[in-house]
């Protein structure tokens, strides 16, 4: 029901009332799109053409567009940029008009750029260059309370959106760098406020699929098997098919030379092949019976045995070698108990006589067969006297009492229990000395910042402790109800690299998918899901908490064989993941109503306004801009408002499309860090136009039910009344002047939101036209986000209701004494939607401003007390407003909270941290009713997640987003470093699952755009010298 469609070049086209709404956009099938409303401060575009005229350097903090003001003087109506524009989007113009892609060709591009130059002449936004650009010729004094232009959208010229069409990286493989620009490849698009860039994302398209086998199946309970052994026997309960061996990016062969350590892979020379023709691949049979010792040294196996060699073999290490070595939280605990073979946060909560010995940020090094703990001398300069850190806690690797286990799947913790071991080394023997004989043990559980590099030491430790791979390995699909078997022929034997070039995420992926094709519900359960744009991708889940397999390469940039084996290394905890094939999902854009009817995303607003104060009647500047479902308010000198049609947009100088898919995301982004305020759209209950010239402090309106189609029908038709005077109203004060009664005008002008807490608040538009638009619009939005968030929290509960029974338990009026038939236990692996969009991929591909929102509380430090917050997770920044208890536009914290070093923890792990008398592990749960309809009765550790971070300077504007530019490294904290502690409480266990997922996945994103700092930070300190 996006109600007004804007093409760019003249101003807004008003819907009618009867017969225009939400439903009528004809461009509402485009996601992301955003309106300006009203025309833009002359100051602003001057100031915008003066800095274009300064910078004749293109550098990353400069430049704004391609073209100089001294080349428009010639062009006063911008046919210089437009043109630009017009001639790398004339194959989209030539396709909108009806052509067909066939005809394309030279003549019809310079016939169509010809075509749009003409249009833009005739257009209303190039006739308002043109009479721009005499006034000033003129030297007409241009005042500061001048205004210039109409409303227009975002990325449009001439009826179309140059930025929109791949919204989404929906079937491309996620790369293991930051998607976001790094310095080298982008051009900044804001120095000031008044910078601008679009929004475009690279091209999707589906994946091609391999060739199709036939092999009969069955449809209830089915299970598709694969075996490399027995690849030509097929059964009616199995299918089988070659998988794809990862291919090298070549045309020749490899050839791979061993060098001590060193592994160094060559491309053949082709005079070896005078044919020319590539040699033809080997069956896939003969691939999978290859061992170490059989595989030609001129195939891309042979690089991946180096490379397995040399990242995953710690037993070939010499001793005293480093296998891996990071920065972790770390408690360690001891308890009088023995022969602990599972250690979990369950288990940890019902432990008795556990003793705490120590917590806090430790150098954890793997050498050989243990695990080296070390820390800060207390003692200043120590550190510099001995040449190593102080050595705290050995983990013997070796010791038939030191077991490996997963802690917590949702923050990815993992302890390890062991016998109390002393850090003396005999240096006769070179070796530590290891007392079995102690009684007790001792516990340690590690936190790592990145959940990756958790998954590296956990799969590399129970690789090394023993640890076997199945026989076979489950694949499950939720949606169909389906599990695809894949047998391991050698899963004991030495051919590891065999294995992990077949295990590849994209060879899973694609064999899940070709099997799955025989499935008879295919077509509808999946296929018409996949040309809708959605995606097949793999993920580890453990209840409803879902961990997708989105990163192959590990934080050092090097290839990561065991992405997707290594959730096996917690098959023997409590709670053991099951790996999925699930569609993949990014935010949902579009809602249907209980009538059925569908009802896409309308475009985000934005604008400059007036608010009048109800007392003294004056007005104050301000800017408004929405975001998923709020309503931020900005200084109108920290705007960043979008480029009007016309001035060369910024996003030309960018040549990758990844690039300027982030472009109009990071000005969102700067918006949302300059903003002063918010307000939740669900707290407006109702938008009109102001029809007194005092406006009134409170009002009595009721917020109307929404739980049938009135609701909708009371949206659909409502419009504001129009008068002949709105449509010849030109604005500002001469509009006033003109009209004669400037007190009836002004009320004309404006505006007021009716809020949930009985305040009225009202704004003032330029203009009459402007002001019905933004009544219409925030109209739409209004309804839409309330429609958004009731279904979100009807599908939340759902979920819940799916690991726990209902509360209150449902109450049915029974007829002819019929007895209803009992409901049916709930699935928790049913492919619930609340999973798809709490655990959306627009949070790992950045595709918006705000990664996650939401109400929380907050707690400042352990001793503070909980207060109620808004909170935003932006360009890896915590943004925080105060929600009061009589207030609905909520004042923002001026300190935002920098995730650069920063660790998540969640559960009883976080639990323990509070002092004593704040948390009682044997209090009953509480059961808890909210407003939307969701009931809980989560313990109070399930609710509560904590972030130990270390301040850091926050971002001044997008340009030193920590997830996509590397930080100075100037600064290295030290190990006893002070160090800040925020606890957050989260309505139930799935909204606290979510939000450390998402926390933990932007956190993710830092530690690889700092690679650098990273690594200084794991060199920093020496380790104790063997001698």
């Amino acid at each position: 029901m996006a109600s007004i469609s804007n093409n760019g070049e003249g101003p807004s086209t008003l819907p009618e009332p009867s017969d225009k709404s939400i439903l009528s956009d004809n461009l509402s099938n485009v996601a992301h799109r955003r309106i300006f409303i009203g025309p833009m401060p002359e100051k602003v575009i001057a100031h915008t053409e003066a800095a274009q005229g300064k910078r004749t350097k293109l550098t990353v903090e400069s430049v704004f567009s391609l073209s100089l003001d001294k080349d428009n003087a010639h062009h006063p109506d911008k046919r210089e940029e437009v043109s630009r524009v017009l001639k790398d989007n004339a194959f989209k113009f030539f396709l909108h008009k009806g052509g067909k892609a066939e005809d394309w060709g030279t003549e019809q591009e310079e016939g169509t750029v010809e075509e749009l130059l003409n249009r833009w002449k005739e257009s209303d936004w190039g006739k308002l260059w043109t009479h721009r650009h005499h006034h000033k010729k003129k030297k007409e004094h241009q005042g500061d309370d001048n205004w210039f232009g109409t409303s227009f959208e975002v990325g449009a010229l001439l009826g179309v959106n140059v930025m929109q069409g791949n919204e989404h990286l929906k079937t491309k493989a996620v790369p293991s760098k930051p998607l976001k620009p790094t310095p080298t490849d982008i051009v900044s698009e804001s120095v000031a406020p008044t910078g601008m860039e679009t929004f475009v994302t690279a091209p999707s398209s589906i994946p091609p699929a391999i060739p199709q086998i036939n092999a009969p199946v069955q449809q209830n309970n089915l299970q598709l098997r694969y075996s490399p052994e027995n690849e030509g026997d097929l059964t009616p309960a199995s299918s089988s098919t070659g998988l794809l061996a990862r291919q090298a990016n070549s045309e020749g062969h490899l050839r791979v030379d061993l060098k001590g350590k060193a592994k160094m892979v060559q491309y053949e020379d082709s005079s070896t092949n005078p044919s020319g023709t590539p040699p033809r691949p080997a069956p896939p049979e003969d691939v999978l019976s290859r061992t170490k010792t059989t595989v030609e040294p001129n195939t891309s196996l042979a690089a991946t045995i180096a490379n397995e060699s040399r990242a995953s073999s710690p037993s070939e290490l010499q001793w005293g070698d480093v296998v891996l070595k990071d920065r972790m939280l770390v408690r360690v605990s001891y308890t009088k108990l023995e022969n602990i073979a599972q250690f979990d946060d369950a288990i940890n909560r019902t432990t008795r006589n556990l003793r705490y010995e120590d917590w806090g940020e430790f150098l954890v090094a793997w050498r050989k067969d243990r695990i080296e703990v070390y820390k800060d001398h207390t003692t200043p300069g120590k550190d510099w006297m001995t040449g190593h850190k102080h050595l705290a806690y050995i983990i013997p690797l070796r010791s038939s009492r030191t077991r490996l286990s997963l802690y917590s799947f949702i923050d990815l913790t993992f302890s390890i229990s062991c016998a109390p071991t002393p850090t003396r080394l005999n240096s006769s023997k070179t070796r530590w000395i290891f007392n079995g004989d102690k009684d007790g043990t001792n516990i340690f559980i590690f936190k790592l910042k990145s959940r990756t590099r958790a998954y590296d030491w956990t799969w590399q430790l129970w690789r090394f402790m023993g640890g076997q791979i199945p026989t076979s390995i489950d694949i499950y699909n939720p949606r169909m109800s389906t599990k695809v078997t894949i047998d391991i022929p050698d899963a004991e034997g030495s051919n590891t690299a065999s294995l992990y070039s077949t295990f590849t995420r994209e060879n899973i992926i694609k064999l899940c998918t070709e099997c799955l094709r025989n499935v008879p519900d295919w077509q509808y359960l999946m296929e018409r899901q996949l040309q809708a744009g959605k995606s097949v991708q793999l993920a580890w889940r453990v209840g409803a908490h879902l961990d997708w397999i989105w990163l192959e390469e590990d934080v050092c940039g090097i290839y990561r064989n065991w992405s997707v084996l290594c959730g096996l290394a917690f098959k023997q905890s409590t709670r053991p993941p099951v790996l999925e094939a699930r569609l993949a999902e990014h935010f949902p854009t579009h809602i249907h109503t209980k009538a059925g009817k569908h009802i896409d995303e309308p475009p985000s607003i934005e604008g400059y306004l007036h608010r009048i104060r109800p007392n003294s009647q004056s007005r104050q500047s301000i800017y408004l801009s929405t975001h998923n479902g709020n309503l931020f308010t900005l200084n109108i000198f920290q705007a960043f408002p979008p480029m009007p049609p016309g001035l060369a947009p910024a996003w030309s100088l960018y040549v990758d499309p990844e690039t300027r898919r982030h472009a109009e995301v990071r000005r969102g982004t700067n918006q949302i860090m300059m903003a002063t305020g918010v307000c939740d759209l669900r707290n407006i209950i109702a938008v009109r136009r102001a029809s007194h010239p005092v406006p009134t402090h409170m009002h009595d309106q009721k917020e109307q039910a929404h739980d049938d189609d009135t609701w909708f029908g009371v949206w659909e038709n409502s419009s504001e009344d129009r008068h002949e005077h709105d449509e010849h109203d030109e604005g500002g004060e001469a509009g006033l002047d003109k009209f004669g009664d400037r007190t009836r005008m002004r009320i004309r002008r404006s505006f007021e939101l009716l809020l949930r807490t009985g305040n009225v608040v009202r704004f003032e538009a330029h203009s009459c036209q402007a002001a019905l638009e933004w009544i219409q619009r925030l109209r739409d939005l209004i309804f839409y986000w309330k429609s958004r968030h009731r279904i979100d929290a009807k599908e939340e509960i759902e979920l819940a209701q799916a690991h726990r029974p209902r509360l209150t338990p449902l109450t049915r009026v029974l007829q002819d004494d019929e007895r209803e038939p009992p409901e049916p236990p709930a699935d928790p692996s049913a492919p619930y939607a609340s999973m798809s969009s709490m655990y959306n991929w627009c949070i790992l591909e950045g595709c918006m401003p705000i990664c996650k929102g939401g109400r929380l509380y907050l707690k400042k430090g352990l001793h503070g007390q909980y207060k109620h917050i808004q909170l935003f997770l932006v360009a890896g920044h915590l943004v925080r407003f105060h929600i009061g208890p009589q207030s609905s536009l909520y004042p923002a914290v001026r300190k935002k909270i920098n995730l650069l070093d920063a660790y998540v923890c969640s559960g009883y792990f976080a639990a323990m941290t509070l002092p004593k008398g704040q948390y009682s592990p044997n209090a009953a749960p509480a059961p808890r009713r909210y407003q939307d309809g969701l009931e809980t009765e989560d313990r109070e550790e399930d609710m509560i997640f904590m972030l130990w971070y270390r301040p850091q300077p926050q971002m001044l504007n997008a340009d030193q987003d920590p997830t996509a530019i590397a930080v100075d490294t100037k600064f290295i904290p030290q190990l006893s470093s002070k160090n800040k502690v925020l606890v957050f409480k989260t309505r139930s266990l799935l909204e606290r699952d979510s939000w450390c997922w998402a926390i933990n996945s932007e956190i993710e994103k830092i530690v690889r755009a700092q690679r650098k700092r990273e690594e200084i930070l794991r060199e920093t300190g020496n380790l104790l010298k063997l001698e």
